[in-house]
């Protein structure tokens, strides 16, 4: 199965309960990134999530120019938070678990695959965006 058909079953089913068990799952098992989250409108952060899934599932699929300038922009609003690199992959693995029990049947060992490769190329190009000053990206 293709990664953007992957996505969009899984937004057919629902997106809100997906961030709903992605957040509850990854703050109560990871402080370090719970931290981060204090005051933060959840409604407003799961809408995030959805177009931050959207974008990175077609910047692995296409290389888009406006995929990369919204990860690199995603990336320095990281930084400026000062939210580690090291917390990436807890927030990854949680992420791939919640995505994998929203997938129902349509996962396998190449859907964790694409997913996974998919996710490190948009964090890859998020960390571009950790520096002073926003990158201009052509």
């Amino acid at each position: 199965m293709e990664l953007d058909k992957s996505l969009d079953r899984i937004l057919e089913r629902t997106d809100a309960e997906l961030a709903k068990h992605f957040y509850d799952t990854v703050l109560a098992n990871h402080d370090d990134i719970a931290a981060f989250f204090d005051g933060v409108d959840m409604w407003y952060q799961s809408a995030i999530l959805t177009i931050g899934l959207q974008t990175v599932v077609r910047y692995y699929r296409f290389r888009g120019k406006m995929q990369r300038r919204f990860l690199v922009a995603l990336g320095h609003l990281h930084y400026t938070l000062r939210i580690p690199k090291s917390l990436y992959p807890k927030f990854i693995d949680s992420l791939v678990a919640s995505i994998k029990m929203f997938s129902e049947e349509d996962w396998n060992e190449e859907v964790e695959q694409q997913w996974r490769e998919a996710l490190d190329l948009g964090v890859d190009t998020m960390f571009e965006g950790y520096v002073e000053e926003l990158p201009i990206v052509d």
